[in-house]
């Protein structure tokens, strides 16, 4: 066979073993060149870059078959997938240890080609300064009412510190101010050394007061006011001890203050009297203004009068002298003349007149006024529990009037006034679960702490009376009649039970005596009933509210460098 014939057979023949072998060598090509078109890029992140809380990675990636997933491992173990672009994975670093670590991430096409670009970060979260100055980082955040600041501070002093007690308080607030209650009680509940911490207790004890009076929670309604109170009085008492065991001021008369104040944020009014008597002999105006208030605050009103007075003859008082004496007034039911004793004092610069004034007015019905000082004195002090008060008086819708309320209750811890206008509203509204041994337990609740509070008792006569339960009033208003024979509202109750009990001529003589001591308010025909009267005396009126300052609200705190916890 000719020699080009042989070579012209072998290379047909060759041809299809030829194919053969290119095939695996071509689709090996195929695959590198589409592994080769997958790209990966970061958004503002480059290899050697800090990272801190809660860094968003994002990757654009890109091929020519589409890209399936995009997976994020950090130190070889996957954290994350996502399939949507950009492709981002928010990487909480709190969780994670300081200092360097790696970041893979690995794209996959729709064919399952993969391609991994890898990067060395540093997570840096400053714990090196430790949990207190992190944590005063966060508290300075919530001053300024910058949220983002105040977690970011506050999540990084807890990986410093998981039981530094000023980091819990700083993440429960940003909680509370989420209206997420249960979060912020649980924060706070985890803190080991909350029982040492003023603050922390008084807040936890706010936060579950709010969580209280949720209407989903009614159930739990009592016993978690309950326990807010037990954690008040423990906050209340360590305060005490705490400032008793500090280096008070040199100025004997300001320490005495000083505590004194501290037993009546605690109720404890006698032995503020008692402080406070050491240093009013000095003539210090702060100190008698100061007794005057417990006094009235211990139901004492008429010695506050007895003390006041002179000095508002001889014109040496002053604003906070006039507010007190304007509170006194109103416990003794002068509601004109205590308003008239703050007149000069109005506009928003001394917010306890303001105070007074809303409360005298939203007596005597006069609303829109009451409202606007109300409205003044929370503008100028937001976090005073008197304020929130008054607010809720003069607010005409129900459900804005019994946010103040509530607002009142957190904030006043030891003030009965506004329980007893909680109790009455839940008494007197139309969907309240069980609403009258629910009532009547909070006003139990308010008695326990204060067994001669004369509102809380009225009030709980009213609702036994309501009920059909007259033989258990009948010692309760007999005890109220003996010793407050004057009140025109204790005569109309006394009116109230004759009528239920069927003694016309009782109720005439009981009504008389109530248009006698008070004709402007209790003119009345026939006895109302009770629940009747109970609208009209708490809620409407206002005429029991038990009204109540602070000593803050005379006389702001100034920061001291030694504060307490």
């Amino acid at each position: 066979m000719p020699r080009f014939e042989l070579s012209l057979l072998l290379r047909r023949a060759a041809r299809p073993a030829l194919a053969l072998w290119l095939a695996p060598l071509l689709l090996l090509v195929s695959s590198a060149r589409l592994r080769a078109d997958i790209t990966i890029k970061f958004d503002d992140l480059k290899d050697g870059d800090k990272i801190s809380d809660v860094a968003p990675i994002i990757v654009r990636a890109d091929s020519g078959d589409g890209i399936d997933k995009v997976e994020f491992a950090v130190d070889d173990q996957l954290r994350f997938s996502s399939g949507s672009s950009p492709y981002t994975f928010k990487w909480d670093t709190i969780a994670d240890t300081e200092g360097a670590h790696s970041l893979a991430v690995t794209a996959i096409d729709a064919n399952g080609t993969k391609k991994t670009v890898k990067l060395n970060l540093m997570i840096d979260n400053q714990l090196s300064l430790g949990a207190p100055a992190l944590a005063a980082k966060a508290r300075e955040g919530l001053a300024a009412g910058d949220m983002d600041t105040a977690m970011k501070y506050s999540r990084r002093a807890l990986k410093a510190d998981p039981d530094n007690t000023d980091a819990a308080r700083a993440l429960a607030a940003i909680e509370a101010h989420r209206d997420e209650w249960d979060k912020a009680i649980g924060t706070l509940d985890k803190a080991k050394e909350l029982s040492k911490s003023v603050q922390g207790m008084l807040e936890l004890a706010s936060y579950r007061m709010r969580r209280a009076v949720l209407p989903e929670n009614a159930a739990n309604l009592v016993s978690d006011i309950d326990a807010a109170s037990t954690l008040r009085r423990k906050a209340a008492d360590l305060a005490i001890e705490n400032l008793k065991a500090r280096n008070l001021p040199g100025d004997e008369a300001r320490s005495h203050e000083m505590l004194g104040d501290a037993y009546t944020d605690a109720a404890r009014y006698r032995e503020a009297i008692q402080e406070y008597s050491k240093s009013s002999g000095s003539g210090a105006l702060t100190s008698v203004n100061r007794v005057a208030l417990a006094y009235v605050l211990n139901g004492q009103a008429p010695e506050a009068l007895v003390l006041l007075r002179p000095i508002i003859k001889e014109k040496t008082g002053d604003a906070a002298t006039r507010a007190v004496l304007g509170l006194a007034l109103l416990r003794s039911r002068r509601f004109a003349e205590a308003r008239d004793a703050v007149r000069t004092d109005l506009g928003g610069s001394h917010p306890a007149s303001d105070i007074v004034a809303a409360y005298a007015d939203a007596v005597l019905q006069k609303q829109p006024a009451s409202l606007q000082e109300a409205k003044d004195a929370a503008d100028a002090r937001p976090n005073l529990g008197e304020a929130h008060y008054a607010l809720s008086m003069g607010l005409v819708r129900l459900v804005d009037s019994e946010a103040e309320v509530v607002k009142a209750m957190a904030m006043s811890p030891f003030q009965s006034g506004p329980m007893v206008d909680y109790a009455c509203r839940i008494a007197l509204s139309a969907d309240h679960a069980d609403k009258y041994p629910t009532a009547l337990r909070l006003l139990q609740t308010v008695l326990t702490r204060d067994p001669d509070d004369e509102a809380a008792q009225i009030a709980k006569v009213l609702l036994l009376l309501h009920t059909n339960r007259v033989a258990e009033a009948e010692p309760e208003l007999a005890a109220l009649v003996k010793r407050d024979p004057e009140s025109a509202d204790v005569q109309v109750l006394a009116a109230i039970y004759f009528d239920i009990k069927g003694n016309p001529t009782a109720t005439g003589e009981r009504l008389k005596l109530a248009r006698k001591y008070d004709p402007d308010t209790f003119d009345l025909g026939i006895a109302p009933k009770p629940i009747v009267f109970l609208y009209q005396e708490f809620r409407k009126a206002h005429y029991r509210a038990d009204f109540y300052l602070s000593p803050e609200c005379l006389y702001p705190a100034k920061p001291v460098a030694s504060a307490a916890p």
